[in-house]
């Protein structure tokens, strides 16, 4: 962290900075629950694309961040039974909650599908990432009603050879 701030314009020291708290973010559930560390980890992130918006690894990441953030509050709102008004309320409330979290995660995503898609050729780890963003979006899309983008991502999803 002392580096980056020396250093506030160096891509490389940022990027290395963001991935290793993403990756410790990742390593465990109680690392994936500590707030304190995801919004460094997102502040890093924000750091890396303030420098180079067009770092497609950092775009990615960004995206992967707040998608885990959607499987949190889909396990919560699987977790609401009933239909009693406190019920539904919660389910109202959580519902509005993975929308926001959808709608903060779309420009990563749009980045990143931007990004891989004008790359004549991917390797193979990016053609993975590629696909892993089409999945996204093709949810992205379902989740806004969307049937013909979903099924377009889709689609692009299953030629990714």
């Amino acid at each position: 962290e002392a580096l980056v701030k020396a250093n506030p314009e160096n891509e490389t020291l940022a990027m290395n900075y963001a991935i290793e708290l993403y990756n410790y973010i990742r390593s465990s559930d109680e690392a994936e629950k500590d707030t304190v560390i995801r919004t460094q980890a997102e502040n890093a992130l924000k750091n890396v694309l303030r420098i180079n918006p067009e770092a497609t690894t950092a775009n990615l990441l960004m995206s992967q961040l707040y998608w885990t953030q959607l499987y949190d509050v889909q396990s919560q709102l699987d977790a609401v039974r009933g239909t009693t008004p406190a019920a539904t309320a919660k389910k109202k409330e959580l519902n509005a909650k993975m929308d926001g979290v959808f709608d903060a995660v779309y420009p990563y995503l749009m980045k990143s599908y931007n990004l891989y898609s004008k790359e004549a050729t991917l390797k193979p780890q990016d053609k993975a990432n590629y696909k892993i963003v089409l999945g996204q979006l093709t949810d992205y899309y379902n989740r806004k009603k969307q049937a013909d983008k979903a099924a377009e991502m889709q689609a692009k999803a299953k030629a990714v050879q």
